[in-house]
């Protein structure tokens, strides 16, 4: 299809993204079926190569497409909430909010994501402050 027929479809300026995404699959720069047989880092790797796929959709795929439980989705709002959440464990006394403690609270958030997980780990970083 080309871009006005999937504008058409109200896909917006996604819509190039579809395009070159699916040119990409045709060439076979991106295979799918093996995308879907990778451990997640690397199937979350292989995604980001796609044209206008980022982190977060990386992760919706690993997640809801390829039920690669690890995967935590991380969106302006998940982000917003660890901020605000962080005032909690005493991380928001700080005057810069570094993307290293955002990613250290995000890499627990998939770890408290995983099946089996009780206790929260956003609960032993706590204990340790």
């Amino acid at each position: 299809a080309g871009l006005e027929e999937l504008r058409e479809c109200n896909l917006g300026y996604r819509a190039r993204y579809v395009k070159e995404t699916a040119e990409q699959i045709l060439k076979g720069d991106v295979i799918l079926e093996e995308i879907a047989g990778l451990e997640y880092p690397a199937a979350k790797q292989e995604l980001l190569r796609c044209c206008g796929v980022g982190s977060k959709v990386a992760d919706c795929i690993c997640l809801f497409g390829l039920h690669m439980l690890q995967a935590f989705p991380v969106d302006t709002h998940i982000r917003c909430i660890i901020q605000r959440d962080s005032l909690l464990i005493g991380i928001r006394a700080m005057k810069v909010f570094s993307s290293s403690i955002c990613s250290t609270l995000i890499c627990l958030g998939r770890k408290a994501a995983q099946p089996g997980t009780f206790r929260s780990p956003v609960n032993t970083l706590a204990s340790g402050i």
